[in-house]
């Protein structure tokens, strides 16, 4: 996931979802232990209600 290939493929995906008028949360693998949380926050972040 630390190749220079893998976060340009990233950033372009960010960029096509940004164009498309959507949401995108990443969520990497420090972010497992406390995913629960993490994607609470995100989506309430985004008026999602969990």
């Amino acid at each position: 996931m630390d190749t220079p290939q893998y976060k340009m493929s990233m950033y372009k995906k960010q960029i096509l979802y940004q164009q498309e008028g959507k949401r995108l949360i990443s969520v990497y693998p420090q972010d497992l232990p406390g995913l629960d949380r993490l994607l609470a926050s995100k989506l309430r972040h985004y008026g999602v209600g969990v």
